[in-house]
């Protein structure tokens, strides 16, 4: 299920965390809640790149590492490309039962997991299966819309 409305809300909110003008708190308040797993999972890898002792945006020698800014563009990118998301994802009380022992194990629980997720597809594409699909979505990407977060 493709929600175009909680896509662009993220999106935006997205764009506005590679600035460095969106804190955590205002994030996690607005964030769209939605069944479109693309909008959870991204969500979700949003959400970890905040610190977790501040509050404040990322800016100046917090702002986000290059890496990471490019991470969000692909992110975008899939988000604006209305594909269905179809990586493997843990249902809620998979990690909501799982977060303490991870917490307790230092996330070796989550190890054989990750491993396993990591081979589904090319996880440097994340939230792309596959380079193809990202060269896809990068070549038909809306001329009306530029996010280079660099």
């Amino acid at each position: 299920m493709i929600d175009i409305a909680s896509r662009r809300q993220l999106i935006q909110m997205l764009m506005e965390l590679a600035e460095g003008s969106l804190a955590r708190d205002r994030f996690e308040a607005q964030r769209p809640r939605s069944k479109d797993l693309a909008v959870r999972e991204v969500a979700g890898q949003a959400w970890l790149l905040f610190e977790d002792l501040r509050q404040q945006t990322r800016t100046g020698r917090y702002r986000l590492a290059r890496d990471d800014r490019r991470d969000v563009e692909r992110w975008i990118l899939f988000l604006e490309s209305e594909r269905e998301y179809r990586w493997p994802a843990l249902p809620r009380w998979a990690r909501i039962i799982g977060f303490v022992p991870s917490i307790l194990t230092f996330g070796l629980l989550w190890r054989p997991y990750r491993f396993w997720f990591e081979r589904q597809g090319d996880f440097r594409v994340w939230p792309f299966r596959d380079r193809r699909e990202l060269h896809e979505a990068r070549a038909t990407r809306p001329s009306r819309r530029s996010h280079r977060l660099e």
